[in-house]
């Protein structure tokens, strides 16, 4: 497994834990009839459970999962550096938000209005850093769409190595003379 791959797992299994964490005293409050006092906090559990969880494990499994290129039967490495980035970028986001949402309700916009849009840039930006990771990955060989491009070989068909010779001399299957 990569480095990112395990790096975003891991930090999922985290946001899971929190996120259900978070959960079960929101649930227990509003069980005992005192509602919690935080306002936003259920927008930071589903981003917590969302984005922390969800989308960290789906491109951590992505990263893992998808083949990076080969060029010339070399591996190319998808630059790991921006992988990280990409990383630190949408957890500063979450996190930014996470504190950001209760702090716009109880204080008012300014700052904590700048602090939510900084949030959504940040994750924003990991978002195109991870996709243009990801295309790298999907993208299809050059080198087999012109080999299917090239017209057929006029003439008979010539063995390849390792094969018998005699079986492609004549143009009709064995045994059909």
């Amino acid at each position: 497994m990569d480095r990112i791959s395990v790096w975003l797992v891991r930090t999922s299994l985290v946001y899971l834990v929190g996120g259900f964490g978070l959960g079960a005293v929101l649930l227990a409050t509003m069980g005992l009839g005192q509602p919690w006092s935080l306002p936003r906090v259920g927008v930071v559990h589903a981003h917590l459970l969302f984005v922390g969880w969800l989308v960290q494990f789906v491109l951590g499994i992505a990263f893992w999962l998808l083949p990076r290129r080969r060029v010339a039967g070399v591996l190319q490495p998808t630059s790991e550096r921006w992988a990280f980035l990409a990383y630190g970028l949408l957890n500063t986001g979450l996190v930014l938000r996470a504190v950001g949402e209760p702090s716009h309700a109880l204080y008012g916009p300014t700052p904590w209005g700048m602090v939510l849009v900084l949030s959504a840039a940040l994750q924003a930006v990991a978002a195109v850093i991870v996709a243009l990771q990801l295309w790298v990955r999907v993208l299809g060989r050059p080198h087999h769409r012109r080999y299917r491009l090239q017209p057929p070989a006029s003439g008979p068909r010539q063995a390849r190595r390792g094969e018998d010779p005699r079986r492609h001399r004549h143009s009709t299957p064995a045994g059909l003379d």
